[in-house]
């Protein structure tokens, strides 16, 4: 799909009018064709096609999945039109993705590996989804544990200063 076809597409959000072409749109394409040649170079399918193999519909699931985890404000109609789908083929395969994903083996297996290749292409490590995470469950808690935490990274952090400070001097 051409950049140029998907330039008129509004993304929801805070940031952006929606009466006005996000200048994003073009970022989250590139973003989009970075996962399709990932999925390409490994499997050598084509999650664009029009095949309704399950191999491939689990793919285009994970890849679906991907999309709206990593952006949240782009829109089941951009990657629909990225993937020449419906929005509700998009929807529903987000919505099916987690029912696969706690049932079936070989598709956890699957979206395991492909996750951890498209964070690798993001430049994110497996420790930032877990740090996020943590940072997120400190946020909702109590004022206490909070500064509990805090106090501990900035120990952990002071620490690792010193170690670098003496490892040159």
């Amino acid at each position: 799909m051409r950049i140029n076809d998907l330039e008129n597409y509004r993304i929801r959000g805070k940031d952006f009018n929606s009466n006005k072409p996000c200048p994003k749109v073009k970022e989250y394409i590139y973003f989009m064709e970075g996962l399709d040649n990932t999925i390409n170079d490994e499997f050598n399918i084509d999650v664009k096609s029009e095949s309704r193999k399950k191999n491939i519909v689990d793919l285009r699931r994970i890849f679906c999945k991907y999309v709206k985890k990593r952006h949240k404000f782009i829109t089941l109609a951009l990657i629909g039109n990225y993937l020449n789908r419906d929005h509700a083929t998009v929807k529903h395969h987000i919505n099916q993705f987690d029912a696969y994903y706690s049932n079936e083996k070989h598709f956890k297996k699957l979206a395991d590996f492909l996750f951890l290749r498209f964070r690798s292409i993001d430049s994110e490590s497996v420790d930032d989804r877990y740090y996020w995470k943590l940072l997120n469950i400190i946020n909702n808690s109590s004022e206490s544990v909070r500064k509990e935490y805090y106090d501990a990274i900035s120990m952990q952090e002071s620490f690792q200063k010193r170690q670098i400070v003496e490892k040159y001097e």
